[in-house]
């Protein structure tokens, strides 16, 4: 990580956003997951985003002119998620970076928030064994009846990261369809 930023500083002298949008996933549960695989996922999605947060924190205090820090956290972060747990463990410490990182940084003008999405791109999703199979053209458990965009996701980023969003840090921006705010009893109205 320390190399990727000093290229950073050679090639563009500074940094004034930092958008943290990597995940892995070893699709396992509590009674299944082999030590080695849950480290994994933790390395690449907590230790990543917190290296990849102090090189770019470190770099905006020094500027003295502030910054954006977006992180992507995921609906298995609110939510556990059977046969996820290093992926909701690691998503949901997301979250609490987020809301840690603001409060610490706000003091020097950085702003630190999130965004959650939920599955997205076209109908296929990924199977327990990797391969991708077809999803419904409508979910049944997301409100506006669509799957996600990455479009849906870079807009809540772009407002994140703009002066748009300059009075905003500590926050997280749900990019899900309305999927968390559904209560799960209900989701038998979304048939209609």
């Amino acid at each position: 990580v320390e190399d990727l930023f000093q290229r950073v500083d050679e090639e563009y002298g500074r940094v004034d956003i930092l958008v943290n949008n990597a995940a892995v996933n070893n699709e396992a549960g509590l009674l299944d997951i082999e030590y080695e695989k849950w480290k994994w996922v933790q390395s690449v999605i907590m230790d990543g985003t917190m290296l990849c947060s102090q090189q770019a924190a470190r770099r905006m205090v020094a500027q003295g002119e502030g910054g954006a820090i977006v992180n992507t956290a995921s609906t298995t972060g609110h939510r556990g998620k059977a046969g996820f747990i290093a992926y909701s463990a690691s998503k949901g410490a997301v979250l609490q970076m987020t809301r840690t990182m603001a409060i610490q940084l706000a003091p020097y003008g950085i702003r630190v928030n999130s965004i959650t999405p939920t599955q997205t791109g076209d109908n296929r999703g990924t199977t327990p064994g990797g391969s991708t199979a077809p999803r419904a053209a409508k979910p049944k458990n997301i409100p506006l009846g669509r799957w996600g965009q990455p479009s849906d996701q870079a807009g809540a980023v772009l407002f994140l990261a703009s002066p748009m969003s300059a009075f905003v840090t500590g926050e997280n921006i749900n990019v899900d369809g309305g999927l968390l705010a559904l209560f799960p009893s209900e989701r038998g109205l979304m048939e209609t």
